[in-house]
């Protein structure tokens, strides 16, 4: 008898690609990590993507579940069950950005500017509990905004938290790029970028981007909070490069609290370096799972919905 060999398909690193348009506007969602791979308005780039050929580096674009940032020791305990997770920031000696990124999601409805993608997380070493994610791109005349929420579908109650991590860029050194992001307080650190349980004014140091200010050489990997809000209750940021015309902004809602903000030093590929601003609205401060600060618990059944969105700068075409 002749084995069954399945006809493979050259794939690529990031999975089947889903592409949405809505005027000259164009967005291009992964199926591995349900990841924002590329954003592009009248042809220029609106976030810091990459290629097809390749996997997305330094998280860019990626969803980042059922937390974000940085988990000290991989390890935290929750309902009397504890999680032990890889290190993948061996340098910390932490775990970063969640259990999901590296994953593929499935499509559950698409059209022509919208698409939605689903995975559920079940129970493992990593995370004991089970949660059902879905992540929504909508793209529109105003931009581009993405909905996201996660229902607790185990039986007992479980510890979840969420981010996102598009970079905002221009092709170009951010030195001449203005920023400016609506928040009075950073969280202070440790040598392994965790919290210490203080946080502190912006006011008179190098991190207040209150007004539009220039990056210059300011090194950022840095939690924001105190955030201002519109009527709507959105805060947003803005990234504008003067010599080049462009402009970009990322809002998100009351379900984000804090912003990590990341200038994109330490990025693997020495090319790609302060060249993009990583702008990434979190629901939980840096190791959340341990500290509680901000973390969201579901109890079974429970559901948690939060929005953000980015866009290109007005007038651009």
């Amino acid at each position: 008898m002749t084995a069954f060999r399945p006809r493979l398909r050259p794939q690529a690193p990031s999975g089947i690609q889903h592409t949405l348009r809505h005027g000259t506007a164009e967005v291009i969602i992964a199926e591995v990590g349900a990841t924002l791979r590329s954003y592009t308005n009248g042809g220029h780039d609106v976030i810091q993507g990459f290629p097809l050929s390749e996997y997305p580096s330094s998280a860019r674009g990626q969803v980042l579940a059922p937390w974000p940032n940085r988990l000290a020791d991989g390890k935290y305990t929750f309902g009397g069950r504890q999680g032990v997770v890889p290190l993948d920031d061996p340098e910390h000696g932490c775990a970063i950005h969640g259990l999901v990124r590296w994953r593929p999601w499935t499509l559950v409805a698409s059209a022509q500017n919208r698409v939605a993608l689903e995975m559920t997380l079940l129970a493992t070493p990593a995370y004991p509990f089970a949660v059902s994610m879905t992540v929504e791109y909508h793209l529109r005349s105003n931009g581009l905004t993405v909905t996201s929420s996660a229902t607790n579908v185990g039986d007992e109650p479980c510890p979840f938290a969420f981010g996102m991590h598009p970079y905002l860029g221009f092709g170009g050194d951010l030195a001449a790029v203005e920023l400016q992001a609506p928040a009075s307080s950073i969280l202070v650190t440790d040598g392994r970028l965790l919290p210490t349980g203080a946080k502190r004014s912006v006011q008179g140091t190098a991190f207040d981007f209150r007004t539009p200010t220039r990056l210059e050489q300011t090194v950022l990997d840095t939690t924001y909070t105190d955030l201002d809000r519109d009527s709507n209750g959105n805060w947003t940021v803005h990234l504008q490069d003067r010599w080049r015309g462009r402009s970009s902004m990322l809002w998100a809602d009351e379900a984000f609290p804090y912003l990590q903000l990341y200038t994109g030093d330490t990025m693997s590929d020495p090319l790609l370096r302060r060249t993009a601003l990583g702008v990434e609205p979190m629901t939980c401060a840096p190791n959340g799972f341990n500290t509680g600060e901000g973390l969201v618990q579901l109890s079974p059944g429970e559901s948690w919905t939060g929005r953000y969105g980015i866009a290109p700068g007005e007038g651009e075409s």
